[in-house]
């Protein structure tokens, strides 16, 4: 499921019409915390990774879940910049490579 996720950034980051995040544009214009633009991309972003979170808690607790989806969102979030420069594929691969480490040394019993 996680591999799906990182499927539809890889189209994402090939397609003619790729500029970017839009969320993320947006939060730059509307830093405002109180302002209605930033929260619908807090919402926007946050049930990213609440999604990211939900799979991974199929196979770890809660709390290794959580920590595991953050740092797999914040790669995502820094492939994204990574491809709006030009170098997608190669920042989906790195997203491919390190998130099955991340995975595994957070379900691992402590």
């Amino acid at each position: 499921k996680i591999g799906t996720i990182f499927d539809w950034y890889e189209r994402w980051f090939r397609s003619a019409d790729f500029h970017g995040c839009l969320f993320a544009h947006a939060l730059a214009e509307f830093g405002d915390p109180g302002h209605p633009v930033f929260e619908a991309v807090a919402e926007h972003k946050n049930g990213l990774k609440r999604r990211l979170r939900d799979i991974l808690e199929e196979t770890m607790p809660g709390d290794r879940a959580e920590s595991a989806a953050a740092a797999i969102f914040m790669l995502l979030e820094g492939a994204t910049l990574l491809a709006q420069m030009g170098q997608g594929d190669d920042a989906i691969r790195h997203v491919r490579q390190v998130a099955p480490s991340i995975i595994a040394a957070s379900a691992e019993t402590r």
